[in-house]
């Protein structure tokens, strides 16, 4: 928690800081919280249900407060209350404190045209000046929003190397630009790590990744995954990195 982004004074944050007064449902001596768990039945709802029963026992207990909670899943948010990312955190922020333990976007991207990455992220920055888990500069933690790039690049001296291309926003072929930069990377990369790569999507964990073997290899799984439903305009890059066993990762560890 950011406590820090809730003392801030510049024009941007008084501006959310009001928008989120205004949205919030005041009810007197009563604490609200809201808690978005994701998936329906994630292993993460039960784990915080015990732990927000005991906190509820004992702020009652001890400062006479009563906290109530409500728990929202993805199937709620889409598929019940159709709602957009908009209409998701508005209602997000008219309680008085939030708790998201997942990633936002996951299992919601491709519900609607709205649910894409950026269009997810560019509410979740109204979560900051929100108090709860996570806001202020944890909105934009390259961890807790799966951003791959934001720590695949400030990092090359520990991570593999990556080359990032954008996702078109409709299905097409890809720009010269685009095969100049493949042609480049594998050429740079293949004396190194050999002419084996795993390209995979940024945003996504449990998405199976595809492989090529050389810039032929990597166009072909490029062209694969742009072809899919709901990736161009929802997700915004791809990732292209060296593929390798463990026998040859222990050579160059050596």
């Amino acid at each position: 928690m950011d406590l820090d982004a809730l003392c801030e004074t510049n024009d941007e944050a008084r501006f959310y800081m009001d928008q989120i007064e205004g949205l919030r449902v005041s009810r007197g001596s009563v604490v609200t919280m809201i808690i978005f768990i994701g998936a329906k039945g994630a292993q993460q709802e039960r784990v915080l249900r015990v732990a927000m029963a005991l906190l509820q026992k004992k702020l009652y207990k001890e400062k006479q407060i009563v906290l109530e909670i409500e728990y929202l899943n993805q199937d709620k948010v889409k598929n019940i209350n159709k709602w957009d990312p908009e209409a998701f955190t508005d209602y997000l922020l008219s309680f008085d404190i939030h708790i998201c333990p997942t990633h936002p976007h996951q299992g919601n991207v491709g519900k609607t045209p709205a649910w894409n990455i950026r269009n997810i992220y560019r509410h979740v920055e109204r979560w900051m000046y929100h108090l709860g888990f996570f806001n202020g500069r944890y909105c934009r933690c390259p961890v807790l929003t799966q951003n791959k790039r934001g720590y695949l690049e400030p990092l090359p001296e520990i991570c593999l190397p990556s080359l990032f291309i954008d996702i078109p926003a409709i299905p097409g072929a890809l720009s010269n630009h685009n095969i100049a930069e493949i042609e480049a990377f594998v050429g740079k990369i293949e004396p190194l790590y050999g002419n084996r790569f795993c390209i995979k999507l940024s945003f996504v964990t449990h998405r199976i990744p595809k492989y090529g073997d050389g810039v032929t290899g990597i166009l072909d799984a490029l062209n694969e995954y742009i072809n899919q439903e709901k990736l161009c305009g929802y997700y915004p890059y791809f990732i292209i990195q060296p593929r390798y066993d463990i026998i040859t990762l222990s050579l160059l560890l050596c």
